[in-house]
């Protein structure tokens, strides 16, 4: 509990300065979590798992049950306050603590990852990133990312909250209903890519505040 409580105060004494690369205002529920990291199988060989955006480790807890030591766990956090926290829990934490896998910290956006890693190539991805919060050529970039790293037949699952993206469209100023539609738009692209190419899937989440559905992206 001790625990729980401090990873929640970090938390929201971040959001006033950090809401918009954060995107939430409590820790992913253990539901969503389990919901995003229901793709990561086994494929019969090392894999590379990239968690974007981990913050308090919520989600992180659920990744680390299905890795073993033959597995990488690349954790990119842009808040350095997450980042120390997180480096604390994995030396202090039950659950990841005990984590098998490698565990490599990366400090910085998701689109400085190739700087630091030229070949990087994953098997899964894991993005708590607000797309709802950023501009359409951003997300257009990161998503492009995504796939650029992905191995053939690996996931990238991601995350939005209910009605969040309408909300802005019929309650935000004319600049930013433009915004969000345009970002609708792209992750809609981004979709139809998916279910040509792989597999698109998606799933809904009512015990999370807010209620969240969980996108998963094969190519």
């Amino acid at each position: 509990m001790p625990s729980l409580i401090k990873d929640m105060v970090v938390f929201l004494s971040e959001v006033p300065r950090s809401f918009q690369t954060m995107g939430a205002m409590l820790p992913s529920s253990c539901f969503l979590g389990e919901s995003l990291c229901s793709n990561i199988d086994s494929l019969g060989r090392p894999r590379t798992i990239l968690e974007v955006g981990p913050g308090t480790g919520a989600v992180t807890r659920q990744l680390v049950a299905k890795l073993t030591k033959e597995d990488t766990l690349i954790l990119c956090e842009v808040n350095p306050r997450f980042v120390k926290l997180l480096k604390e829990k994995f030396k202090t934490d039950p659950v990841l603590r005990d984590c098998e896998a490698e565990v490599i910290f990366f400090e910085g956006y998701v689109q400085e990852l190739p700087k630091e890693f030229p070949d990087l190539s994953v098997d899964f991805i894991v993005s708590s990133i607000p797309f709802a919060n950023l501009g359409p050529n951003i997300v257009q970039d990161i998503l492009s990312l995504y796939r650029a790293m992905m191995r053939s037949g690996g996931t990238v699952s991601f995350y939005e909250y209910i009605g969040a993206r309408r909300c802005k469209q019929f309650f935000s100023p004319k600049v930013t209903r433009q915004r969000v539609r345009a970002v609708s738009g792209i992750v809609s692209n981004w979709q139809l890519i998916a279910s040509n190419e792989g597999k698109f899937a998606e799933s809904v989440t009512l015990l999370n505040v807010p209620p969240a559905r969980a996108v998963h992206l094969s190519f």
